[in-house]
């Protein structure tokens, strides 16, 4: 089944400077690797984040640019849904370089049902397709564990902030596709 899934799967070209962030993406997280979140919208954290120099840093100054250029706008359900897994795409490359915020603003939208001063866009977390909200609440779970042990929103750590992103994203259809179902099945046998 994962076999015929995967042959169904076009691949395209990643732009060159999608391409060239993905080298510098640092995963297992090292140790200094918990900052607090601002929470702050992307306008915000432009102008707060020094540029380093670094092919993230194209990406974290045109964020919009940046999904726009994985999913051109375009009409209809479908391009939305391409619209909505290319901001959680890009948020993943920010976060792996270590730009938690900007993910957190990028997900926001598509994984809480409410406005919020910092989420990049509208909410869309109860027209869009589950599975995308289900991919966008695993990434939201991403951004807080990354946060670790700081307080964020609502007064919550980090840790604690991702087991409650880390049960919405399962409560989702599209939810078995996520590679953290397979680490809960492996922890509980």
């Amino acid at each position: 089944l994962r076999r015929a899934k995967q042959a169904d799967i076009m691949l395209l070209p990643l732009p060159g400077v999608v391409a060239s962030s993905i080298p510098t993406i640092q995963w297992p997280l090292g140790p200094s690797s918990y900052p607090p979140l601002y929470y702050e919208p992307l306008e915000a954290l432009v102008e707060k984040r020094p540029a380093t120099g670094a092919p993230i840093d194209i990406i974290a100054q045109d964020v919009t640019g940046a999904v726009s250029l994985l999913a051109p706008p375009d009409e209809g359900t479908a391009a939305e849904a391409r619209r909505h897994r290319a901001a959680t795409s890009v948020a993943l490359l920010l976060l792996g370089d270590g730009l938690a915020d900007e993910a957190h603003d990028l997900v926001t939208p598509l994984s809480w049902p409410e406005e919020t001063h910092f989420g990049h866009g509208r909410p869309v977390y109860s027209t869009a397709p589950p599975e995308v909200v289900a991919e966008a609440s695993y990434v939201h779970q991403l951004v807080h564990r990354r946060e670790g042990f700081n307080v964020g929103e609502y007064g919550m750590i980090g840790f604690g902030n991702a087991n409650y992103w880390a049960n919405a994203a399962m409560k989702f259809r599209g939810s078995e596709s996520l590679p953290m179902r397979a680490v809960r099945e492996g922890v509980l046998r």
